[in-house]
């Protein structure tokens, strides 16, 4: 047993530094959040990633939900705690295709190229 787990700080070293060098620093914590979220062994219900921009705006790169948990409720979770990050807009610019359903479940409105949530607190 002790030999089996001789490498494992090589090995883990050896991940850290690939992402280090592979993801941007800005994407950083979100990756190594994602990661550890994973690789430790806990089943996320559902993961939110997204880009602050200016004025108060979350840009949403990532709202994914476990199909135990496909019922919108860790989306409205999530989104209920928003404010407390200090922000009160949801933007979405990619295309939905499927997903377009769960954007419009969830309160998002089509304007121009995006799909656009505001947050009540």
């Amino acid at each position: 047993a002790v030999a089996a787990s001789l490498p494992i700080p090589f090995i883990m070293a050896n991940q850290n530094a690939i992402l280090y060098k592979k993801v941007p620093d800005e994407m950083r914590g979100r990756v190594f959040a994602v990661r550890n979220a994973v690789q430790y062994s806990t089943i996320p219900a559902g993961i939110l990633l997204g880009k602050r921009r200016e004025g108060g705006a979350l840009e949403i790169l990532l709202d994914y939900s476990t199909p135990e948990y496909r019922d919108c409720s860790v989306g409205k979770y999530l989104y209920s705690r928003l404010p407390e990050l200090k922000v009160d807009i949801l933007v979405f610019t990619g295309e939905p295709g499927k997903h377009e359903v769960y954007l419009k479940r969830m309160g998002f409105e089509r304007k121009n190229d995006a799909y656009v949530k505001r947050i009540k607190e």
